[in-house]
């Protein structure tokens, strides 16, 4: 085991960021893909020398460090230089073997990704994903701004939203975790015309919601109104519900055409929080707090 540096992890995750461009990002093909998987697979399994053979060539590296806060070593898979592609970073805390933090969206939600820090700090043993370009940051589209047109971008060479696009590293990351029978929790915000509560609890359609609705009643005891999916009318819950990170596991584990491929029913869920409750640091770290105390207390399945 290396020797961790001390660091603070939303430091380091907001460097490892940089200034993200409106454009730049440059789609990965399958190669990279599956070199930044194993990279992180390596990471999990502390085989540094490895991790740093497989991710270098890629202009990635794996490294060591401890976060101060928490007091939590993590392994971290980052790229070289900055920016770099726009494919994103991984942060196993701990062992990295119960729940997948995922930031789908950073920079184009101001605040999300502290939050995601948080979230993940709370969660012993969990990974945080985060992209590593603006959502729409490719091709015809750039920046943080929708292109307006409909639907969403679905040029997946140029496209960087992972929510869209299944050939990210994002996306291949999540599908890697899943694949370890890891739960994953979306964290995304959620602009004032798209809420009606404070914060939207999604689930695919289909899927279980205990874990679901572990989360959102946690919230919902921190003082936040919640809007449920499963029982509610949620403005953004089929965007949230319908990604292709959602998707996936929807089909992995209730009964969709790969629910026979031998990956344990493990559930996704998609938190979305009000941008003014992202604006507000305290506010935001009581969501984080309600969040990670419903990962650590639930029941890591989909169904009961």
């Amino acid at each position: 085991m290396r020797t961790p540096e001390p660091v603070d992890l939303y430091d380091l995750v907001r460097r490892d960021l940089g200034n993200l461009p409106d454009t730049g990002y440059t789609a990965p093909g399958e190669e990279v893909r599956a070199a930044l998987r194993s990279g992180l697979d390596r990471v999990l399994a502390h085989d540094w020398q490895a991790a740093d053979d497989a991710l270098r060539a890629r202009g990635y590296a794996g490294t060591v460090h401890g976060d101060v806060p928490s007091g939590t070593a993590f392994g971290r898979v980052a790229p070289l230089a900055h920016p770099h592609a726009g494919w994103g970073s991984a942060y196993a805390l701990g062992e990295g073997t119960s729940v997948a933090i995922h930031v789908p969206h950073p920079v184009c939600e101001p605040g999300v990704e502290r939050l995601g820090v948080e979230v993940a700090r709370g969660v012993r043993d969990s990974v945080l994903l985060v992209a590593g370009a603006k959502r729409f940051a490719g091709g015809p589209e750039a920046g943080c701004s929708h292109p307006g047109k409909e639907p969403l971008p679905t040029d997946c060479q140029a496209a960087s939203d992972p929510w869209v696009c299944e050939t990210t590293v994002f996306h291949a990351w999540s599908e890697y975790l899943r694949g370890r029978s890891m739960p994953a929790v979306s964290l995304v915000g959620l602009g004032p015309h798209a809420a009606v509560a404070d914060v939207e609890v999604d689930v695919p359609e289909g899927a279980g919601s205990s874990l679901g609705e572990a989360i959102a009643a946690s919230v919902e005891q921190a003082g936040f109104p919640v809007c449920r999916s499963w029982a509610d009318t949620c403005p953004a819950a089929e965007e949230g519900s319908r990604s292709r990170q959602a998707l996936a596991y929807k089909a992995a584990g209730t009964g969709g055409p790969k629910s026979f491929d031998g990956t344990p029913d493990v559930p996704y869920v998609a938190v979305q929080v009000r941008q003014s409750v992202l604006d507000d640091a305290e506010e935001a770290a009581q969501v984080a707090k309600a969040v990670a105390a419903a990962l650590v207390t639930a029941p890591l399945t989909s169904r009961q």
